[in-house]
């Protein structure tokens, strides 16, 4: 087994290729939360689906833990450190989901965004080495894999020239411009700009549902909200944030449903504690409730990357000198989303892979392959990459 691991800031994805076929590990489950708990009275670590489970009083949660691997390498939760926490996750994973399909591991390549310096790719890779015991152990960029995962599905339309990535997670919205040049069988991708943004992503879209739909919603048909310390998720403890991670799931799927639908229609049993919600709505809502969300992810673009576009001779007459636009991550299916990209960045063509969760799951789990055949993929970084404070 040549094994890909999407290690997201929200979800997890596994999965290898079986005769032209992907295999996703994680079965029924589909994603897998990427979340620690740690639960000071039996001093131990949960992840995942059970974490999200807990309810226990003195509970501390991490949701984003990814994220303090380039913040904050000296994050701790209780007596774990960062090291300790990361390698105790892939430890879960192994014991939940690899090993119990029984197919010996031969290789891993694992997903970094492209914005983590030395030190955090560093953490991960002994992570990974230590949870496996295993020397064939690759880390590759994002948007490599995306590319990657992209041509495996598109083998006669592949990208090349100058590219600009959006990736759009549940956690954060990633831009990378990469430069790709197909020369015979050499790749070559000049990683010009990196850079994590966690004011828009798929979290954020999911506590605006929460906050500024299904709660007043709820209000409107039961005469009382959510708790304030819930919605605004404020020192969250034990049942309260039992009750918080439960009701940002049925926030995702209803932003979910409002992406596929004119109009949707929920019942939901037990919304919070005992009493239920019912409504029936027209799905453009999403976007004006959710303006000032969108926003943010327009000023973003407009006063940060399109002026990085410009210092790299990629912008002209206000708009984007690019071959293409690439869209990635579960959260660009949002209602709304790829029109306000179109209208933001005209020019480029956008493209965006048949399976938009799995895509980058599927480059990593090929590139095992792709690494030693005759194909050579390489990856330049500005010099201020390998300095780190």
């Amino acid at each position: 087994m040549h094994l890909g691991i999407d290690f997201g800031t929200s979800y997890t994805k596994l999965g290898y290729m079986e005769q032209g076929n992907f295999i996703n590990l994680a079965g029924d489950e589909t994603l897998i939360p990427t979340l620690v708990v740690y639960l000071p009275s039996r001093e131990k670590l949960y992840f995942g689906k059970i974490a999200l489970r807990l309810n226990q009083p003195g509970a501390q949660e991490a949701r984003f833990f990814k994220l303090e691997m380039k913040r904050n390498p000296s994050f701790k939760l209780g007596p774990f450190t960062l090291n300790d926490i990361v390698r105790e996750y892939f430890n879960y994973l192994r014991d939940e989901y690899i090993e119990p399909w029984g197919e010996k591991l031969e290789s891993i390549t694992v997903s970094v965004p492209n914005y983590f310096g030395l030190r955090a790719r560093r953490i991960l890779i002994e992570a990974i080495r230590q949870s496996f015991e295993l020397d064939e152990v690759y880390l590759l960029p994002e948007p490599t894999a995306a590319l990657l995962g992209y041509n495996v599905i598109h083998p006669l339309e592949y990208l090349e020239g100058d590219i600009l990535c959006v990736d759009i997670g549940g956690g954060t919205t990633d831009f990378s411009f990469l430069s790709v040049t197909h020369k015979g069988n050499e790749i070559i991708m000049e990683s010009q700009f990196q850079i994590g943004h966690d004011a828009f992503s798929g979290s954020e879209i999911d506590r605006g549902v929460l906050r500024s739909i299904l709660n007043p919603l709820f209000k409107m048909q039961h005469g009382y909200g959510i708790p304030a310390p819930i919605i605004n998720e404020k020192n969250l403890q034990g049942e309260e944030r039992y009750w918080f991670n439960r009701l940002m799931g049925t926030a995702e799927q209803v932003k979910i449903e409002m992406g596929k639908q004119s109009r949707v229609y929920f019942n939901i049993p037990g919304f919070y504690r005992q009493d239920s919600l019912i409504f029936d709505l027209p799905a453009e809502l999403l976007m004006v409730q959710l303006e000032t969300i969108f926003t943010r992810l327009r000023n973003y673009i407009n006063e940060h990357v399109r002026e990085e576009a410009k210092r790299l001779g990629l912008l002209r007459e206000g708009g984007f000198k690019l071959d293409y636009l690439l869209l990635l991550g579960g959260a660009s299916q949002t209602r709304g989303v790829q029109q306000l990209i179109a209208d933001i960045c005209p020019g480029p063509e956008i493209v965006h892979p048949q399976d938009l969760s799995f895509n980058v799951v599927r480059g990593l789990s090929q590139w095992r392959q792709v690494g030693h055949s005759s194909l050579s993929i390489k990856s330049i970084y500005p010099f201020n990459f390998y300095i780190e404070k």
